[in-house]
């Protein structure tokens, strides 16, 4: 049979499968609503056409704002959900296609394509279905359109090298040029492979270094990608809801994108190290690696290293049929690995997984799994009789195997069609809230969580909620009070724009206190004070107070008990130690009450632990519940707890448990396995109910 190129037409199926696969798969997996970080504040930008923390991902935002609006009969968090899903099928697919366009430049015959397109399908559903994919495949954030653009970056860089001698290569440079420029608008992650295409341009043809014309078309093409940024002062302009920064004029946005709000520079902070660059920053690299490509587990060994071993072999086929691509390719490889490693400077035990910043490293390097692949049916093809169908028989087992190995691995971890951790956790918040009350939430789980149910699904719209960490900017204290009229708290813009760090010592603050404790949910001859004190001590270094501090106590003597203020149980006596003494404790949130110690009102927290609030999912032996909703959990045993506490001083023994028996029903203890603190004060409650002497406890909550 005669020997020839691999069939334009057909370079098409497997991307095309690749795609249909795993958009399939992403679908039944995505989530239906919110999850933690990103996923719920992005959304809310797409939703609103707001403005996202910086550096922001403005391209993540007006596409999936156009998403919203398509009419596809699902809810908007679940179409930009697909959406994000759809961006990681066509990354697949994109990596597929890449790797056999550089694979065709060997010979095969007809058959072989056949078999190459099968192999080239279970290479990039191996990119498709590893961990850090799968996970952000299923929800609405920068980082798979971040992989989407690396993709096609990587896939716009090969179709200048193989036209780089023609005039037509000139288009491409172009087109690259543009792509960084609008990959500054996602994530920015991407910017890092610029000196690879440098490096790439060196090793293809030099000579366009010399060339004014390709430096000027280059230019044009990163400043037109760079310019889509600008859109974000008319947004800002309009007044969304979410509008980090009020990015609206020159001076605005300059912060915005320079970062001002977390130090300014753009975060470039290379040195000194914030960890040992080896055994720390470099190792959280080898380990996110070695999730996705490298995870041999017992009887699964092979499928589990396929990856890895495919990855390096496809760079080692490649340096020796084409080393300047090699060459090319790994630089890049590089730079979205250990570059990342070197940009970031992330110190040790970092609160969120690096692994999405490492997705264009993983990318490229899928690349080398398919080109691996496909030069594996080119050798198989070229054997004969026997040797060709058993060559053929195990690469296609082993292929087979992998795939199916990391699907059976990663489907319950990844899989947030049932997941409703964080949605239930914003509306438990919200839910049990007086009419017209302040709600002041301390993070971004608890922000983000109670702004989307507020905001996209029209729940509780009554309530003001006060992130305590933004109380302390200018921009956002302008925007709640110019969103809330009824807000107590007077202040111009000038006197914002005065508020700073000031000196303070120990000062006791008198507030008139309120004589109707039915407003508290407390008896009704139970006396309050007629005056409220409240010791206020420095919140910095002994010396000064903080922004947040003062707006507060400014608030809470300007409402004079008029509208009822609650706190986020997720920190607030710990980040405002000065108002503990005043919060009773009704759930996932605490009260602010006109008296200190104010006793605990056991039929608002049964009402609220056992009846209003939900937990989805916390008993549900399928549920993969992941650390920040186990995290969060704790809230929920620490209420619960509180309230057993309560019942058993009082001597109602049969309330207490039923109280724990419905907590450890809704929250199984050996499914979250919480702080032994907690477990501990679980056993101490158990062992007083049952009679028996007190365990060894430590006291100290």
């Amino acid at each position: 049979m005669k020997a020839h190129r691999f069939d334009h037409n057909r370079q098409w199926i497997a991307p095309l499968l690749v795609f249909v696969v795993s958009f399939i798969v992403y679908w039944l997996t995505a989530y239906r609503t919110i999850t933690w970080w990103n996923n719920a504040e992005l959304s809310l930008a797409a939703i609103l056409l707001g403005v996202s923390h910086p550096p922001g991902s403005l391209l993540a935002i007006l596409t999936g704002w156009v998403v919203t609006k398509l009419p596809l009969g699902i809810s908007d968090i679940f179409a930009l959900n697909l959406y994000t899903g759809f961006m990681a099928s066509l990354t697949a697919a994109i990596v597929s296609y890449v790797a056999l366009k550089i694979a065709a430049t060997q010979e095969s015959g007809d058959r072989d394509e056949i078999i190459r397109v099968c192999f080239a399908m279970a290479a990039g559903l191996i990119f498709a279905f590893s961990e850090t994919v799968w996970l952000y495949a299923v929800k609405f954030t920068p980082y798979m359109l971040s992989a989407l653009m690396t993709s096609i970056i990587m896939w716009a860089m090969w179709c200048w090298w193989r036209e780089a001698d023609n005039e037509s290569g000139v288009k491409w440079l172009f087109l690259i040029a543009l792509l960084f420029g609008l990959d500054f608008s996602i994530h920015r992650t991407n910017l890092l492979l610029l000196p690879g295409f440098i490096v790439w341009i060196a090793l293809r043809r030099p000579g366009l270094f010399k060339s004014l014309r390709i430096w000027a078309l280059s230019l044009v093409g990163f400043f037109g990608g760079l310019s889509i940024h600008l859109l974000i002062m008319p947004i800002a302009a309009r007044r969304p809801f979410i509008n980090f920064g009020n990015p609206d004029n020159w001076s605005a946005f300059w912060d915005y994108v320079t970062l001002k709000q977390y130090g300014g520079g753009w975060l470039v902070n290379l040195y000194p190290r914030k960890a040992d660059f080896f055994t720390v920053q470099v190792a959280d690299y080898l380990d996110a690696l070695s999730t996705n490509f490298f995870t041999a587990e017992g009887m699964t060994a092979l499928p589990g290293l396929l990856p890895l071993i495919l990855g390096l072999a496809g760079l080692v086929v490649l340096w020796r049929r084409e080393k300047r691509l090699a060459i090319g390719t790994l630089v890049l490889f590089l730079l979205a690995s250990l570059g990342a490693v070197i940009y970031f400077n992330t110190p040790e035990n970092f609160i969120r997984a690096m692994n999405r910043h490492y997705l264009p490293s993983f990318v490229i390097f899928s690349i080398w799994i398919v080109y691996a692949t496909a030069s594996i049916a080119t050798y198989a093809g070229k054997l004969v009789s026997w040797r060709r169908m058993m060559a053929m028989s195990l690469a296609a087992l082993l292929l087979a195997s992998s795939v199916v190995y990391l699907v059976v691995r990663n489907y319950q971890a990844s899989d947030g069609s049932d997941k409703y951790f964080t949605h239930d956790f914003g509306d438990n918040l919200m839910a049990p809230l007086d009419d017209n009350a302040i709600l002041i939430v301390m993070g971004d789980n608890d922000t983000y969580s109670t702004w989307f149910v507020q905001r996209a699904e029209g729940i509780r719209e009554d309530v003001t909620i006060l992130n305590v960490g933004l109380l302390n900017t200018p921009w956002y204290l302008k925007q709640v009070i110019a969103d809330d009229p009824d807000l107590p708290l007077l202040l111009t813009d000038s006197d914002i724009d005065e508020l700073s760090f000031m000196p303070w010592q120990d000062t006791v603050i008198r507030v008139a206190g309120d004589c109707d404790p039915e407003k508290y949910r407390l008896p009704s001859d139970f006396l309050l004070p007629d005056t409220v004190a409240i010791n206020v001590p420095p919140t910095i270094a002994d010396k000064y107070i903080m922004v947040q501090d003062q707006v507060l106590l400014k608030m809470i003597v300007e409402n004079s008990w008029k509208r009822p203020i609650y706190f986020a149980s997720t920190g607030a006596r710990q980040r405002l130690p000065w108002l503990a003494p005043f919060l009773r404790l009704e759930g996932t949130v605490t009260r602010l009450i006109p008296i200190e110690s104010p006793p605990t009102n056991t039929e608002l927290m049964r009402e609220n632990l056992l009846e209003r609030y939900q937990y989805r999912g916390y008993a549900d032996e399928h549920q993969v519940i992941d650390n920040v909703s186990r995290n969060i959990a704790t809230n929920y045993y620490s209420s619960f707890i509180s309230l057993a506490m309560t019942h058993l001083e009082a001597g109602d023994t049969v309330s207490c448990t039923q109280t724990l028996d419905m907590m450890e029903k809704v929250l199984p203890l050996e499914r979250l396995n919480p702080p032994a603190n907690l477990a501990q004060y679980v056993e101490v409650i158990r062992s007083k109910l049952s009679g028996d002497a007190d365990p060894d406890t430590n006291d100290e909550e």
